[in-house]
């Protein structure tokens, strides 16, 4: 830090206040005479669930310019602005006073300097948040109001650099999982002499929906796990994730034992439903599946289980899928009947369906390829942008500096 620069306690520098939490009996959905908008840190993302509740003078009130802090679990540190109206409790306002302009302000509580220490203090805290008294001894890194100016302007430029190529390599990373779909359809709209179309249950040995198994106190075995659809997802399944189950609870259910390339897909609930991908063997170890999950066992004389699981990646397998969800709105499911009923056309010979796998794996490990050096790319320019955003405040980045 320059010499030039004073540290100041926040709760010296800064105005902090917390939120209300209104009654859920007085919220209404639409505008109204005599209601506000309330803002929960959900409304910073999207206006999709706004809530108004009765002007009352025991609201909490920001304006648009104003800064809040997300204060409980997973929002912890989040910081929000853009919005006016009454916010809850799980938001902080933060007003700082002269000595500092609003927009150094901002980028200090989004700074690691600021966001570490407080992570550090909602790990201590109860329901893994902060109040403010908690946070009034933070140090604040307080430049002159000319340099804080300057800070602000090579924050702002190198941040929108920063993200214009964040933009364009996610962007990029879209492209990439395109070329991997185009793929799939373009393999799974074909038909001809050498395939023909089948009822998904004739070439299967089984297709079934899973058991709703109580969970006993029993002592969980350290081989033995039951699979849930919130197990599976980003084409991955994540066994390290599974719960564990007891010997006496897999032995009743023994019957819904998982096998190798046991086809598996999510059967109920928006997120879940079409959600697949295939088993594969855990030495040692035996998992069993839940009612909200369906199991594919194919004749693999017939069909290919990997075949399979392509088909229900392409475009055409998502349409099928969609076509049989049914249920109400607060229970989306797909029938285990609808599954075997499904005519998909397959080619006749297992060597082709061999063939094409083996076509759609070179496509599919080139892109798996692209996506890794993707992801390096954007965790670069991240740690770049944290590393300029910590030089920022540590007095590295301003001419005045440089000079010195």
């Amino acid at each position: 830090m320059r010499d030039s620069w004073v540290k100041i306690k926040l709760g010296d520098i800064s105005s902090l206040q917390g939120g209300s939490q209104p009654p859920k009996n007085t919220f209404i959905y639409e505008p109204s005479d005599g209601y506000i908008r309330l803002l929960q840190i959900r409304d910073f993302k999207s206006d999709d669930k706004a809530v108004y509740i009765p002007i009352d003078k025991k609201n909490k009130i920001c304006k648009e310019e104003d800064i809040l802090i997300g204060r409980y679990g997973a929002s912890v540190g989040k910081i929000c602005t853009g919005k006016a109206g009454a916010y809850n409790v799980a938001l902080m306002k933060a007003t700082s006073d002269e000595r500092l302009t609003r927009k150094y302000y901002l980028y200090y509580l989004k700074s690691e300097l600021f966001q570490k220490k407080l992570i550090s203090v909602s790990a201590r805290g109860a329901q893994n948040g902060f109040n403010k008294e908690g946070i009034y001894n933070f140090e604040v890194p307080v430049p002159p109001i000319e340099e804080q100016k300057e800070i602000v302007e090579i924050l702002d430029k190198a941040f929108e650099s920063i993200d214009k190529a964040k933009a364009n390599i996610e962007k990029n990373i879209e492209n990439a999982k395109e070329l991997f779909k185009s793929k799939l359809n373009q393999i799974f709209s074909q038909t001809g002499d050498d395939w023909k179309e089948h009822a998904l249950n004739d070439v299967c040995q089984k297709i079934t929906q899973g058991p709703n198994p109580k969970l006993r106190n029993d002592i969980p075995s350290e081989n033995n796990f039951i699979l849930k659809t919130k197990d599976f997802y980003n084409h991955k399944i994540y066994y390290q994730k599974c719960d564990r189950i007891s010997d006496s609870l897999i032995k009743e259910w023994e019957r819904f034992t998982l096998e190798e390339d046991d086809f598996i897909i999510g059967l109920v609930g928006v997120g879940s439903i079409g959600k697949s991908n295939l088993f594969k063997n855990q030495k040692g170890k035996k998992f069993i599946f839940t009612r909200a999950t369906g199991l594919i066992r194919t004749n693999k004389e017939l069909l290919n289980p990997q075949f399979l699981r392509f088909f229900f990646l392409s475009g055409l397998g998502i349409s099928m899928i969609n076509k049989g969800i049914g249920g109400t709105t607060g229970q989306l499911v797909i029938k285990t009947s609808y599954l075997k009923s499904l005519k998909i056309n397959i080619p006749k010979s297992i060597d082709i369906q061999n063939k094409i796998i083996e076509e759609i794996n070179t496509v599919d490990n080139h892109i798996q390829s692209l996506l890794l050096i993707y992801e390096e790319e954007l965790k670069n320019l991240e740690e770049l942008k944290k590393s300029i955003h910590l030089k920022a405040f540590n007095g590295e980045l301003t001419n005045k500096n440089k000079a010195a």
